[in-house]
């Protein structure tokens, strides 16, 4: 079960929660600055690709492709 699928849950203790904070962070820590970005424009933020496209002043596949960047390394999918 992923971060997203457990907040979703409802995440039940202060403890769980300490965990799940500090591995988003470890995570966070491991992309590059581009995918970070992506990541919390469109996580964090909620905004669309495009709209994150436009925030970081690059396109929406450029947010999309950082997207699929960082979600392949962060699986060990590279």
């Amino acid at each position: 079960m992923s971060y997203v699928d457990d907040v979703r849950a409802g995440v039940r203790s202060p403890e769980e929660q300490a965990i799940l904070r500090e591995e988003v962070v470890e995570a966070l820590a491991r992309l590059t600055p581009k995918q970070r970005e992506a990541v919390l424009l469109t996580v964090a933020l909620g905004l669309t690709q495009e709209e994150a496209g436009r925030a970081a002043g690059v396109t929406h596949s450029a947010i999309s492709q950082r997207l699929k960047q960082a979600s392949r390394e962060e699986t060990g999918q590279t």
